[in-house]
């Protein structure tokens, strides 16, 4: 299954964007080159499936990381957003091609497959910058889980704050 030019040079971009020194034993990964982007191929173990990204062996854990925590920004770098996800290209995407949220640059902050650390981090990212677009508490204050995403957010940003 092909795609259009224009869907081609994005994941491109998104790709080279994530994966930018992304390394293997055997040096930089490799990817499909051509006119054509390949969908379905398998890449990083579903990093950037279906964007024609095939990996040498052996690659790092965050390169394999698919989900994690992003925000985006205005033209003047403030935060007017942040978010989950369990796939930060596939979020992008979708946020690239709303007419709102498309013209904020999305940046991708913590990387993490860990349902409850993305919870606790975007509950973090919250509190810390208090994004204007954001409609909802990320997690509400009577959520039985709270202090449970809170833990397991402090954990991977590497200890208790």
């Amino acid at each position: 299954m092909s795609v259009s030019p224009e869907m081609a040079r994005a994941a491109v971009s998104i790709r080279d964007k994530y994966l930018e020194g992304a390394q293997s034993s055997d040096g930089p990964l490799e990817f499909f080159s051509g006119g054509e982007l390949k969908m379905g191929a398998v890449g990083l173990k579903g990093l950037a499936a279906g964007f024609g990204v095939m990996a040498a062996k052996n690659t790092t854990k965050e390169a394999l990381t698919k989900g994690g925590v992003y925000v985006l920004r205005d033209n003047l770098g403030n935060i007017v957003r942040s978010g989950r996800t369990s796939s930060l290209i596939r979020r992008q995407l979708e946020h690239e091609r709303d007419p709102t949220l498309g013209q904020f640059r999305f940046e991708p902050i913590y990387k993490t497959d860990s349902y409850e650390a993305r919870r606790g981090l975007e509950q973090m990212l919250h509190e810390e910058h208090n994004p204007i677009l954001n409609k909802i508490n990320p997690i509400s204050p009577s959520n039985p889980n709270r202090e449970s995403y809170m833990n397991s957010a402090r954990e991977f940003r590497g200890g208790a704050e």
